[in-house]
């Protein structure tokens, strides 16, 4: 099965999230099983449902990057793919400062044609993030902050927009992402939801750096699968083999190289219940990681538990080594193409506002 016949089985799954979005700003779309929903009218990929939608194109040069990375509780894991274009195909044109951009006729809904579009002018580069509105007293309001800069200290319409809960676009060059339900004050919405943080934007960085997308890409769509032991809330479920094994599909069509083999190295040097010190964990952060990853996984399915298990994961997943300390301390690829010098790698929230 090609990337594409893989993602279009995605998007007709409620069990699977998109993202559209850079380190700080993202959309968010989920949908439930059993919610009302419809293809995109002009035949792109894509579902909408009265919370919000999500439409976009496939595009031969896209490249799907499959990933799994740690998680802070011991016996999780994140996982993911991104659908990366190079750097000047992701590039779209950025507004100075809050900027009116007139009637939305790209609006997923034909009833949401007619309001009004801004861009936020957040300048993330490969990513637009927009309201939409035709509440008059916001309308004012926007028009007043025309050319300002949104996050600036004091700007009173930051406020005024979270209280009106406009509908929020982001735009990348294959599509975009729109979401219908009122901004979260207190948690997020379940459902289709967005998040600006200003201490993320600040950073400057396209991605999080656990996320291993190619130097000189940028992630354009981000695909959320079903995880095999956590509900789309984060809950911890009986573990499902086959959610698991649907994944490691992704790993092996476009898994960083080595990745897959690392992990399956894990799992086979394990079940010959060889001892931790005869195993290479591998010499790279990418390998470590596979191995690390690869214990975890095989807490839930595997016979092989405690005393072997727990002493391979006791040497290999104990904490960090130097060498992983300094590759965290690395810049991720940034939004504009110069690397941020941050030593603070923190990933994307998963729920965050």
């Amino acid at each position: 099965m090609t990337a594409y016949e893989r993602l279009r089985e995605s998007v007709d799954s409620p069990t699977h999230g998109f993202s559209v979005g850079s380190f700080g700003a993202i959309g968010e779309f989920t949908r439930d099983a059993g919610e009302t929903s419809w293809e995109p009218e002009d035949g792109r990929l894509g579902r909408v449902t009265a919370r919000g939608g999500l439409a976009f194109g496939w595009r031969n040069d896209l490249r799907p990057v499959a990933w799994e990375s740690l998680s802070k509780a011991r016996d999780h894991w994140q996982h993911g793919v991104v659908f990366c274009l190079p750097r000047a195909a992701a590039r779209l044109p950025q507004a100075a400062g809050i900027t009116e951009l007139g009637p939305d006729r790209e609006a997923l809904r034909t009833g949401d044609r007619e309001d009004i579009l801004f861009d936020l002018g957040l300048n993330q580069g490969f990513v637009n993030v927009g309201v939409r509105t035709a509440d008059h007293h916001l309308l004012k309001k926007l028009r007043a902050a025309a050319g300002s800069q949104l996050l600036e200290p004091g700007n009173p319409v930051l406020p005024t927009i979270i209280k009106a809960g406009p509908h929020r676009v982001f735009t990348s060059v294959i599509g975009r992402l729109e979401v219908f339900q009122p901004i979260g004050i207190e948690r997020s919405p379940d459902g289709p939801h967005t998040h600006v943080l200003p201490k993320l934007l600040a950073k400057g960085r396209a991605h999080s750096a656990n996320i291993p997308v190619p130097t000189g890409w940028l992630p354009v769509l981000s695909l959320h699968p079903a995880h095999p032991c956590r509900s789309p809330l984060g809950k911890p479920k009986p573990f499902e083999l086959t959610v698991f094994d649907d994944f490691q599909q992704w790993l092996a069509l476009a898994g960083p190289t080595g990745f897959l083999e690392q992990k399956r190295a894990t799992w086979s040097t394990l079940a010959a219940a060889v001892d931790p010190a005869d195993f290479d964990p591998g010499s790279t952060r990418m390998a470590r990681t596979a191995t690390r990853v690869a214990l975890r996984q095989c807490g839930h399915f595997s016979n092989t538990r405690a005393p072997l298990l727990d002493r391979w994961q006791a040497a290999f997943d104990g904490g960090r080594t130097a060498a992983d300390r300094h590759h965290r301390d690395q810049p991720a690829d940034s939004v504009h193409g110069a690397a941020n010098r941050s030593s603070e790698q923190s990933p994307t929230p998963e729920v965050a506002s």
